[in-house]
């Protein structure tokens, strides 16, 4: 699938608002029903250190160098930079075989690739070890929306246990819906989505990036 300049702009401006860096961010808390979620994290992504769940000193280090690199702001991150951060994670993956937050940010480097078959591999493995991922499935479900696979995306986005999960990752959850459903033209799940997005998301400074979204491409589907 082929994206225009601004496209890939609007694209990667979402994926800094919504994509999770670690799979839970280790903050549990009970919710109305007293059931434990996890709540994400919303600082700064340096101050997340304390909440990623990477034993080894050494490979928690690349981890941090390669997600420090992956997402810098720079909405054109050359393949060179990214080519660096791949080099940094699989590093780290060597050093921490099968964990999930370092799946979990292979996967985010190699969908920033177009790696999608790689990717995709990542995020399950990472889902596989940690069925309390909700980042990997959050991430994958932006995914596949790059992928052009609207259906797969929608799949494991409902896959997601929404009960222990936070607002904050079901709030993501629903507009990688909306988006999906968007790439489908489906406008009446569409807005659905949008809608319980809407009256779930905080994040105020995200708001500017999802109507830009809802208006280059919901809008443009004339739903009525």
């Amino acid at each position: 699938m082929m994206f225009s300049k601004h496209e890939i702009k609007l694209l990667l401006m979402l994926l800094v608002t919504f994509f999770f860096l670690s799979c839970s961010n280790e903050r549990r808390e009970k919710n109305d029903d007293g059931i434990v979620v996890v709540e994400a994290n919303e600082t700064k992504r340096l101050d997340l250190i304390g909440f990623v769940n990477i034993q080894n000193d050494q490979a928690k280090k690349l981890f941090w160098k390669a997600s420090e690199l992956e997402n810098n702001g720079d909405f054109y991150l050359s393949i060179n930079k990214l080519n660096k951060a791949n080099q940094f994670i699989s590093e780290a993956n060597k050093i921490e075989p099968n964990n999930a937050d370092i799946l979990n940010e292979f996967g985010v480097i190699k969908m920033r690739l177009h790696q999608f078959n790689l990717s995709e591999k990542y995020f399950r493995q990472a889902i596989k070890i940690n069925s309390s991922c909700f980042g990997a499935f959050i991430n994958m479900g932006l995914m596949y929306y790059y992928w052009n696979k609207y259906n797969d995306g929608i799949i494991i986005l409902k896959s997601m246990n929404f009960k222990k999960a936070s607002n904050s990752f079901i709030s993501s959850n629903y507009f990688h819906l909306f988006m999906n459903y968007t790439g489908l033209q489906n406008c009446d799940s569409a807005y659905c989505y949008y809608m319980k997005f809407k009256n779930l998301n905080t994040n105020k400074l995200s708001d500017d990036n999802i109507e830009k979204f809802k208006r280059e491409k919901y809008d443009i589907l004339n739903c009525k």
